[in-house]
């Protein structure tokens, strides 16, 4: 016997839709391409009942970035309590997943979502409490001998970020692979942070990809 969905569950689950459709558009066609006729027209639901759910398109936007981010720190978090995974091996899979996301979007969304102040809120507020997460890994990497203790992590960090932000202001990923840009970006500052021991564990893990 089926079991009968309440109004509240059936809102909770279209919602749920609308944001796993909606984050498919944006990143994949960019963010001013999609209108909230199309996510409607995707779904089979009335434009009325998406604005009912979520008043604007940037208000949208936000929770599918929400979405997107949580579904990565649970993919982190599940990676990281796994047996046998040091730092290197949780910094390698972290930036999988980050060329994974590189390679399935739209370099267009990614530049768009600058001019979403709602969606760049978030994102600072998002950093500043990674960064207590990241302060207390790079803590555990340097005991564990793998991370250089001089470097001023939290500045490596934001200037990581500044890179890539040019990277898309400047509009390179029309003159190189975005995946490319990434990959050297990240490898660079990554065997920079690294001891002679971590080098050696980035290499042997890197091999094992």
């Amino acid at each position: 016997m089926n079991k009968t969905v309440s109004p509240t569950e059936y809102r909770q689950q279209l919602r749920q839709h609308i944001i796993e459709a909606a984050t498919h558009e944006f990143e994949s066609k960019g963010i001013k391409s999609v209108k909230m006729d199309d996510i409607a027209c995707l779904l089979s639901v009335s434009k009325r009942t998406v604005y009912e759910i979520f008043g604007n398109k940037e208000d949208l936007l936000l929770e599918c970035v929400k979405h997107d981010m949580d579904n990565t720190d649970a993919e982190m978090e599940t990676f990281a309590h796994m047996p046998g995974h040091n730092v290197i091996d949780i910094m390698l899979h972290f930036y999988e997943i980050k060329m994974s996301k590189m390679t399935s979007t739209n370099p267009v969304y990614l530049v768009e979502l600058d001019k979403y102040p709602q969606v760049l809120k978030h994102f600072e507020e998002r950093r500043k409490k990674r960064a207590v997460n990241s302060a207390s890994f790079f803590r555990k990497g340097i005991n564990q001998g793998y991370f250089r203790p001089e470097v001023n992590y939290e500045l490596i960090e934001r200037i990581a970020d500044l890179t890539i932000r040019e990277v898309m202001t400047q509009q390179l990923y029309l003159q190189y692979d975005l995946k490319d840009v990434f990959s050297n970006i990240t490898m660079v500052f990554m065997r920079g942070l690294c001891t002679s021991k971590g080098i050696v564990e980035l290499e042997k893990s890197a091999a094992k990809k």
